[in-house]
Parts: structure tokens; sequence; C-alpha cells
């Protein structure tokens, strides 16, 4: 669901500026892009339609004001698209324009909710701390539309096999039965999904009696020969996992009790000492309640 621009949500405090990414009203017609075109991540962020602006954080809500031509009807929502450890993307549009304006598909193929998106759409980033209240812009230029495009298409995943006993990334394009198929050399895997705290764990793995045990903790009971773990932004758009999530996910379930949901002052609406709603994504419980248990 779409969240209504809430103000205590950008109260970030920038000495610098920092880049927008403007999506303008454009032709673009999802339906002439080949995703078999290797350059289709460069394709995709070199329209002329996408504009970099550089703002500051004074000027940050009269520029989107004026950008979308907003008044007091309008509903001006926001969307996470992507998040990385530190950083988060979203999308901003005027909900539900009215049924005469062109949709613009572009920034819809952005959005991962599904909603159709109207008109023009920005792209902003947010630097996240985990461990600390340091929110801020960051900066939403064209290198970082090419990175958040591809890790959108360039999935990284975690695996695990006997031979090296270490967790490693991977990049996955494309359906992960194919790259599953390719890993376990066409045998027989098994599959299970996990909710902890607030990741969601998909687990392939060859278990075997030759195997070794306790490979992801308490994640699995199984000895296992090879893992692969990949994680589900929505229903439908795979995310990125990090090894360092994946082997702090493993530490903590030694010690937590399944089925491994985070306490309830983690999903209470907060604020901090600026009046800032306090945004505990997946990353910030996560290192958290591992330094809880570990004293990082």
């Amino acid at each position: 669901m779409a969240d209504v621009l809430d103000k205590s949500k950008f109260k970030f405090f920038n000495d610098k500026e920092f880049y927008i990414t403007l999506i303008d009203e454009n032709d673009f017609d999802l339906n002439e892009l080949d995703w078999n075109n290797p350059n289709y991540v460069q394709i995709l962020t070199s329209y002329s339609f996408i504009k970099s602006v550089l703002i500051d954080s004074t000027n940050f809500f009269n520029y989107i004001g004026e950008y979308f031509k907003a008044n007091e009807t309008n509903i001006i929502v926001t969307d996470t698209i992507c998040e990385e450890p530190l950083c988060t993307y979203q999308i901003m549009y005027i909900d539900k324009i009215n049924n005469n304006n062109k949709v613009n598909q572009y920034a819809t193929l952005m959005n991962v909710n599904g909603d159709v998106i109207q008109g023009k759409a920005i792209i902003i980033k947010n630097y996240v701390a985990t461990l600390t209240s340091d929110i801020r812009f960051d900066n939403m230029d064209s290198t970082a539309l090419y990175k958040m495009i591809k890790s959108r298409g360039y999935n990284t995943v975690g695996i695990w096999d006997i031979e090296s006993e270490k967790w490693k990334e991977d990049e996955v394009y494309g359906p992960i039965e194919n790259y599953a198929k390719h890993f376990f050399e066409e045998e027989p895997y098994k599959t299970c999904e996990i909710g902890f705290l607030k990741h969601n764990l998909n687990i392939l793995y060859l278990n075997s009696e030759y195997g070794k045990s306790n490979v992801c903790g308490k994640l699995l009971n199984d000895k296992v020969e090879k893992v692969l773990i990949f994680t589900m932004l929505t229903d439908s758009f795979r995310g990125n996992i990090t090894k360092e999530e994946i082997e702090k996910i493993i530490k903590l379930s030694t010690v937590l009790t399944p089925p491994f949901k985070p306490d309830n002052k983690w999903l209470e609406e907060k604020r901090d000492e600026h009046d800032r709603i306090i945004i505990n994504n997946k990353y910030r419980i996560l290192d958290n309640i591992y330094q809880e248990n570990f004293k990082i």
C-alpha cells in the first residue's frame, strides 16, 4: 500500500545539496523494451525524459509541489521500490489524478506494488543508518538510477556448498529456477520459505546423509551439501540479500526462539528526538537485535 506523504518522514538533515531524479510525462512503451538486450539497463537510464536535479532540503517540499503542480486535493504518495542495507529508494507520485491523464509506463515499471502511475514521478534515495538515528537524503542521480535498476534485474543471492564450506554471493538474472537447476546440477532439491524478523528467506537446499549439519543454524535441521538463499521484495519481485545478512541471520537463529518474529517494540511507530518517524526496516531491526545479542 502507498503511504500518504507525511513531512515527518522527510525531516532529514542535509548540510549539502543532493540530487533527485525526475520522470517527466513520456511516450515510453514497455512492450517495446527488449529484456534480452544485454544493454537494457543502460537503455532504461538514458531516456531524455529522465532528469537529475540538484536541490537542498530547505526547498524540497516547495520543489515537489511545483513539479507536480499539486493542490490541496492531491495526495502525494511514496512507495519503496528498492532497498539496500543502508539505503532505500522511493518513488513519489500523485495518486489517481484522473482518467484523462496518460499512464506513465516508465514510472509504473519502477514501482513494485502494482499501482498504475499517471503523470510525473520523482525518485529519491535515502541514507538510513541501522545503529544510529542518522537519516538523510542521498544523491539520486543517473549513477544511482543505473545501480538501482541493475540490482532489480540482477539480484544478489547467497550460496553455500560443502566443498568450500563458505557462504558466497552471486548474481541471478531471470527465473531463480534456472539458476537453481545449474547450481544443484539438476539434482532434486528441497525448498522452504521462512520469515526471520522482517526478512523473507527462501531456502533451496540439497540434503544428504553425507552433508553437513547446522549450516543454516536453526533455520534447517537437515544435513546439506548445497544451499541457495534468496529473498522476495514483493510477491512478484526478488530482492537482494548479502552474505553478511545471511551470516547474521544464521548466528541469530541459534539464540532466538522460533518463529523468529520481532518484538512489538520494533513494529510500533516511533519518533526520534527530531520528531522524525524512525524507519525500522529489516536492516535496522536485524543489526540492532544482532548487537543486542552479540555486542558488535
